[in-house]
């Protein structure tokens, strides 16, 4: 794979807050080799891609890693894209090794194995927004993205784990910090008339209208099984309202499952286009390209 580099590509000011605006650069042949990719995979798995689930969503066990073999049969046979480890999954050392290990091996796609030692997807990333007086390196440096009224509702993420949780075989490490793959956007709520007071994850002005007028990496959601989410939209909603509002990457979805079918009848509903879902896609193999999982 040839050198990853990255483009300034223009300043933008939202919400009084300018923003240097990244892309990652990468080479003609790995643009042609996802394009290629997407092209032929079948509709249910560029589904899969876009959904990042915890191993114990994949089986029914209250222990997922007395039942490894059904999380690692399940997430083939969703095509899911990606597995995000929490902190009480992360102190399972040898089934964490055991579960990224086999899950190396599945398919074409790697699977895109994250980690959140901190909460920070069970917690909220919600945070009070920094002094609009600081200045931009300062802004940059938190990763915060997008900041209205009171608090910040985007955050970029930094690429690079930890070394401890590298050698588990963690690809990224949940964790508000500057980088230009990947953004979380929180279910902060922003007031916006046009998405009829739906938090940011869930609105389609905040997701496509703003945050991906500037914001050319993955975009992903805050836990859609988070409480906020669960209790004012309902499970299956919560999915449907953050796929139409244009988030790539929908996280831990309350019952995958469902999300999987769901997107898929979206799809056959025309509730979203594939055109939509094929531009999710090439965001997560990206992401995917340019941490160096997709060879």
């Amino acid at each position: 794979m040839n050198k990853r580099g990255y483009k300034t590509l223009r300043l933008a000011v939202i919400f009084g807050i300018l923003i240097t605006i990244h892309a990652v650069d990468l080479s003609a042949d790995a643009q042609t080799q996802i394009e290629d990719t997407i092209a032929q995979m079948s509709r249910e798995e560029k589904t899969g891609q876009m959904l990042v689930v915890s191993p114990a969503q994949m089986t029914e066990t209250k222990d997922w890693t007395a039942d490894m073999d059904t999380v690692i049969r399940n997430v083939e046979a969703y095509h899911i894209g990606g597995i995000l480890l929490f902190a009480e999954d992360l102190q399972k050392v040898e089934a964490v090794k055991s579960l990224t290990a086999s899950l190396a091996d599945q398919g074409n796609v790697p699977v895109l194995i994250m980690a959140d030692p901190s909460g920070n997807l069970k917690e909220g990333l919600t945070k009070p927004s920094l002094d609009k007086k600081e200045d931009d390196a300062a802004i940059l440096g938190t990763g915060q993205l997008m900041t209205g009224e009171n608090a910040t509702w985007a955050y970029s993420l930094a690429e690079k784990p930890s070394e401890e949780l590298a050698a588990l075989g963690v690809a990224v490490e949940i964790r508000p910090e500057a980088g230009e793959a990947l953004a979380v956007v929180t279910h902060e709520k922003v007031t916006n008339p046009m998405d009829d007071g739906r938090p940011a994850s869930m609105s389609k002005s905040m997701v496509t209208m703003t945050l991906k007028e500037v914001f050319l990496g993955a975009v992903m959601t805050d836990s859609l099984s988070m409480t906020s989410a669960e209790e004012n939209y309902g499970a299956d909603m919560a999915v449907m309202y953050a796929l139409q509002a244009g988030a790539d990457i929908l996280t831990t979805p309350e019952n995958p499952v469902n999300a999987y079918y769901g997107i898929l009848s979206a799809i056959d509903e025309q509730l979203v286009t594939e055109a939509q879902i094929d531009a999710s896609v090439d965001k997560v193999l990206e992401l995917k390209k340019t941490l160096g999982l997709l060879q």
